[in-house]
């Protein structure tokens, strides 16, 4: 049986150290929707490192937002940038034969 491709959507890098081995294992498409700005410096660049290092690939979705971006957006009501986030992230779902949950 062939492993079928997997993905993982994840609100802010550093949540994807939770899943380390299974990163290893599945090497899946990785979809991250804010930098992890919000304690100061972006910590996109490491969650980039580990996907690299683990053998997975960025998804369509990487880190469009600045957790203060994406705060204010919610705050003001200016959703329309984030209610388009779940279409593309099923146009990038749909690109690479990720088909199921499981």
């Amino acid at each position: 049986m062939t492993a079928s491709p997997a993905a993982l959507v994840i609100a802010h890098p550093g949540h994807e150290l939770r899943l380390h081995h299974w990163l290893e294992r599945a090497r899946p498409r990785v979809f991250v929707i804010t930098d992890g700005s919000g304690s100061g410096r972006p910590r996109i660049q490491s969650t980039i490192e580990i996907l690299e290092a683990t053998g997975c690939t960025a998804g369509s979705i990487m880190a469009p937002f600045t957790d203060r971006e994406i705060c204010r957006m919610l705050l003001d009501g200016d959703v329309d940038l984030v209610l388009a986030m779940p279409l593309d992230l099923a146009d990038g779902l749909i690109d690479h034969g990720i088909a199921r949950w499981s």
